[in-house]
């Protein structure tokens, strides 16, 4: 029998890791784990601290909470809950303690991991859609070759693929299939994540998703709400579309056919356009970020070499 979980990562966002666990709650089949990188000042953690025991009436296994030894920050943090949650269940759904979501969107992620499971090219069933729904069938859903990571589901072995293919990769992805431009975004945006200019884990899996071709499934509308703009998070105002209100739609009324490719390239030139604002970075900046990485490099390598 397939095992399926529920991770929520959290930080300081208590209250409402609170609220996702009694939504979660309600659907019998999901096993919930609760992840929570270790705060920074003395009260956020003892507030932590006492949020876990509180936990401990709600979630009946002590070892699907977890609390992190010291403060790791988003790029280490949520691949290390992902992987920590495979380690128990073959397929789950990805949810930060930011998000605001409802049934509809529960529903759409397992339907999605049991419709694609043995499908590979599908790398993540995402449960937001942040782009402009005007231009985008009504009951279709929508496809992309970038991540969409505010409330997603997963396999274990595609969870796996990410982490070979792009977290653990010590070379920039070549996106061979992009604009060059388009290129060059994800290489410097790969070089300042390992250069720790960025923290983000999906920068990463972004460059290298796209090179590959691998598909993200998303809901013909939007299912979930992103509430990171509450003066905590670290991606305050940077967005848009954070706040996009949610909407619903019955599983019946989706059609799940995946589209045409002529589709995803609409999609992905569309996510470039409205969501990563993909622009032209110069020459001169793409040299520099190179030059960075491979001087930091060389320092790592001296310092090995001194021990």
């Amino acid at each position: 029998m397939t095992k399926t979980g529920a991770l929520l990562i959290g930080h300081a966002r208590l209250e409402n890791l609170e609220k996702q666990i009694e939504k979660l709650s309600k659907f019998a089949n999901l096993e919930v784990f609760v992840w929570i990188d270790k705060g920074t000042t003395p009260g956020l953690i003892t507030l932590q601290f006492e949020f876990i025991k509180k936990l401990n009436s709600k979630i009946p296994s002590p070892a699907n909470i977890h609390l992190t030894e010291s403060n790791l920050g988003l790029a280490e943090s949520i691949p290390a809950a992902i992987s920590w949650m495979f380690e128990s269940v073959d397929q789950g759904m990805i949810l930060e303690d930011d998000l605001e979501f409802g049934d509809s969107f529960i529903e759409f992620t397992l339907y999605g991991l049991r419709e694609f499971h043995t499908n590979s090219k599908i790398w993540m069933v995402a449960g937001s859609n942040p782009l402009n729904q005007d231009s985008l069938p009504n009951d279709q859903v929508a496809i992309t070759t970038y991540p969409v990571i505010w409330g997603w589901g997963t396999w274990k072995n595609r969870w796996q693929e990410i982490e070979n293919y792009a977290l653990n990769s010590l070379v920039a992805p070549k996106n061979r299939r992009s604009y060059f431009r388009v290129r060059r975004y994800w290489k410097n945006g790969w070089y300042k994540t390992r250069l720790g200019v960025l923290n983000s884990w999906a920068n990463i899996v972004a460059g290298y998703q796209h090179d590959l071709g691998k598909i993200t499934v998303m809901p013909p509308v939007n299912l979930i709400k992103n509430n990171g703009n509450d003066g905590i998070g670290v991606h305050d105002n940077s967005n848009l579309y954070v706040a996009q209100e949610i909407q619903h739609i019955a599983l019946a009324d989706i059609t799940w056919e995946i589209p045409s490719s002529d589709q995803i390239a609409i999609t992905d030139l569309k996510f470039e356009q409205e969501v990563f604002f993909v622009r032209s970075a110069s020459i001169l900046n793409s040299y520099l970020c190179y030059v960075r990485f491979k001087l930091k490099s060389i320092q790592k390598l001296i310092r090995l070499g001194e021990k």
